[in-house]
């Protein structure tokens, strides 16, 4: 049976939806709703002082309303000076007598904390829809559950995800972990539920495939994206899902890789994803 599945039970949004044989338009409809709850959340739980780094990062980031002042915004950041600034912004755990694993969890810390700051400017310059909810919730949880039939490069696949964590005794790392995992295979899977060709062509054209880390290289693929093109995407979330995906291809997400969770969260290391990510029917 294909269902979708998201609850979650935060202070400031409680939200629970479950479609079971859901249309292509409902389930693109809750990956949405999905996405838009993460980009608010995902931060909450992060090993980092959110309003110390609003305020320091805001001049940058003051004139950001458009593509155009995105760019120009992005081009001004240089990330090992950004990256030693934002280190007093930090606070991960400490491990006594294992200074090496400090060292890791500091660096992870510290790339968390610069993800923030590209997930501000995002946010500034292609607003998501912010989710008002307080549905009635029998448990204090975040839930995501997806069994659906997608269809990618005209071969069908099932695409299976489950994710939870138990708010009630969850810590902050574990619930950013199942953020993290939900948020990156929603954002792989949302423009297949979407159907946009315009999309497809921009992601072919301005999207590298194995493009390797480098701010430099990605401040220079930003560049090369026509303003009109990119605003012929008449949703959104496109304009949203096409810059993550850029960022993603240059080694730079957002919302965290599971690599960067790992080192700020040593004692949590989630595996990389396992299990049913797209398989292909049987015909």
């Amino acid at each position: 049976m294909n269902i979708i599945h998201f609850s979650a039970n935060f202070s400031g949004i409680k939200i629970r939806e479950e479609i079971q044989n859901p249309s292509h338009e409902q389930a693109r409809k809750l990956l949405e709703t999905t996405h838009n709850v993460i980009s608010g959340e995902i931060y909450n739980f992060a090993p980092i002082n959110k309003t110390g780094i609003e305020k320091f990062i805001e001049k940058t980031f003051s004139n950001i309303s458009d593509l155009k002042t995105f760019k120009e915004a992005i081009s001004q950041i240089k990330p090992k000076k950004l990256e030693e600034e934002l280190k007093q912004f930090t606070s991960p755990k400490t491990f006594e007598d294992q200074e090496a694993k400090n060292l890791d969890r500091q660096k992870g810390a510290t790339e968390i904390a610069f993800n923030y700051c590209l997930m501000l400017a995002l946010n500034k310059a292609f607003s998501f829809e912010t989710v008002k909810r307080n549905d009635k919730l029998d448990k204090k949880e975040l839930r995501f559950v997806a069994n659906l039939e997608v269809e990618e490069n005209g071969e069908k696949e099932q695409w299976t995800i489950i994710k939870k964590a138990n708010l009630e005794n969850a810590t902050n790392g574990e619930v950013m972990g199942v953020l993290i995992g939900v948020a990156n295979s929603v954002n792989g899977k949302l423009p297949l539920f979407i159907k946009n060709q315009k999309f497809l062509e921009l992601q072919n054209k301005y999207v590298p495939q194995e493009a390797g880390r480098s701010f430099g290289k990605l401040i220079s693929a930003l560049e090369q994206i026509d303003e009109n093109e990119f605003y012929e995407l008449d949703e959104p979330i496109l304009n949203r899902l096409l810059i993550i995906n850029l960022f993603n291809a240059f080694g730079f997400n957002p919302f965290n890789s599971i690599d960067t969770f790992n080192t700020a969260f040593p004692e949590l290391k989630i595996p990389k994803p396992k299990g049913n990510f797209g398989k292909k029917k049987k015909k």
